[in-house]
């Protein structure tokens, strides 16, 4: 199909010898003005592809956690069973805002923080944790999509949670990049 330059694909995929790559499922799922894409085989070999896409896009490989740059080509492992993800963005990911309450709060309250992504046209997925003394704390784990719009991020605090300042961390899963705040906690 492509070579009769009727239609091109939106996505080449080519194996190391520069031939087509067989046997692999591309999805896209549009996302505001950018899109994630997941390269998928089912079975057969581990191989590296070159991938292809129509137009230059930041490129971010989510299961390397690698930014790999605003590009129209890039190489990957197309590992059989396991689907590949990757953020296709118009540019970098805006900063995220990760607003704190302004007060100290007690055991036994569950304080709000503000996360946005000012300015974006997409949303963004972040991990929310909460450390205390460096330690993670497990029960404050959790994945959250934000986009422009400022969404409450509710951080309960029970009351035998240990006394002192909370390091919560928004990480955006394309990029990486963290928002970070510090709760005190009485």
């Amino acid at each position: 199909i492509g070579r009769s330059n009727v239609h091109q694909p939106p996505v080449s995929l080519q194996a190391a010898d520069g031939a087509r790559l067989r046997n692999v499922e591309c999805i896209r799922w549009p996302n505001g003005g950018g899109e994630v894409m997941a390269l998928f085989r089912l079975s057969g070999n581990r191989e590296t592809a070159t991938v292809e896409l129509p137009e230059a896009r930041r490129v971010y490989d989510l299961r390397t956690r690698e930014d790999l740059g605003t590009v129209r080509r890039f190489t990957t492992e197309i590992i059989p069973n396991r689907a590949t993800f990757f953020g296709l963005l118009p540019g970098p990911v805006p900063e995220a805002t990760l607003t704190q309450p302004e007060f100290p709060v007690n055991r036994g309250a569950a304080p709000a923080f503000a996360l946005s992504v000012p300015g974006a046209d997409s949303r963004y997925a972040f991990r929310i944790r909460v450390t205390h003394a460096g330690q993670p704390l497990d029960w404050h784990d959790d994945v959250v999509i934000v986009g422009a719009e400022a969404e409450d991020i509710v951080i309960p605090i029970a009351f035998n949670d240990p006394l002192g300042d909370y390091r919560v961390e928004a990480i955006e899963l394309f990029s990486n990049q963290a928002a970070t705040a510090t709760l005190r906690v009485n």
